[in-house]
């Protein structure tokens, strides 16, 4: 991306990733909020879609906010200003004042781009208005290898680029984290199992009411039953492995 920018010769840049669909009307209105509104990097709603039964469940994971937090470009967010948007269009001079995208992220160079934007005074505007078709992974396998790897690169990422990072990209990780502290240490403080077992009908309660207002049918109920817990807790177990990871490598 670095290459393809500092070669390129236009006033804006913008950013395609692949496995997506972009309407036709997506140029004119990106470059339309850059320069009647004030924002560095401007993007769209994130449609999340798929083409089997089990990806259309994936997608409705994707698209929830007990499934994704707070990401407003998942989760159908108002326009406004926000931390970081999919892709992305920017103003040139974003690259030229502040550099391309860090090298040493195997993922989320966008955020850590949104971020240096954001501290040195820029702009990020989320426009509800373009729309993003974005076909999300299509299995469970690659749902977990998806959430293995994100959830290790938010924490090699936030040891890399502190503050990059939202709070939202580390509750999987503290969910995790407090039911194996909870599951050891119930076993020596019997009262912590009072605590342990809220917690765990807490989310299991959570799951139920998101799972029966998402499904549009039994069997939709039921999977989505099983695909929260699984992407939660694969995200978590990813972000402990990059804790583990950055013990044993030097990243600079």
């Amino acid at each position: 991306m670095n290459i393809g920018i500092s070669l390129s010769k236009g006033k804006y840049i913008i950013r395609l990733d692949a496995h997506a669909e972009y309407p036709k009307n997506y140029f004119s209105k990106c470059i339309y909020y850059l320069n009647n509104i004030e924002a560095d990097n401007v993007g769209g709603i994130v449609e999340t879609k798929s083409n089997n039964l089990m990806g259309n469940v994936i997608a409705k994971v994707l698209s929830s906010k007990f499934g994704v937090g707070n990401s407003q470009f998942r989760t159908d967010g108002k326009s406004g200003y926000v931390d970081t948007v999919p892709f992305g269009a920017f103003k040139r001079e974003v690259f030229e004042e502040w550099g391309g995208y860090d090298v040493r992220l195997t993922r989320n160079q966008d955020n850590e781009m949104n971020y240096r934007i954001r501290r040195n005074g820029g702009r990020v505007y989320l426009a509800n208005d373009i729309r993003i078709s974005y076909y999300c992974r299509d299995s469970i396998r690659d749902l977990c290898d998806m959430a293995l790897k994100n959830g290790m690169w938010n924490i090699i990422t936030m040891r890399l680029c502190p503050g990059s990072m939202s709070l939202r990209h580390f509750i999987p990780l503290t969910f995790v984290i407090s039911l194996l502290f909870l599951l050891v240490t119930q076993l020596f403080f019997y009262p912590l199992r009072l605590l342990f077992l809220a917690e765990v009908l807490s989310y299991l309660i959570l799951s139920v009411y998101f799972s029966f207002k998402l499904a549009s049918s039994k069997s939709e109920f039921f999977l989505l039953l099983i695909l929260f817990p699984i992407f939660h807790m694969t995200y978590g177990f990813g972000s402990l492995k990059g804790m583990v990871k950055l013990l044993f490598t030097d990243f600079k």
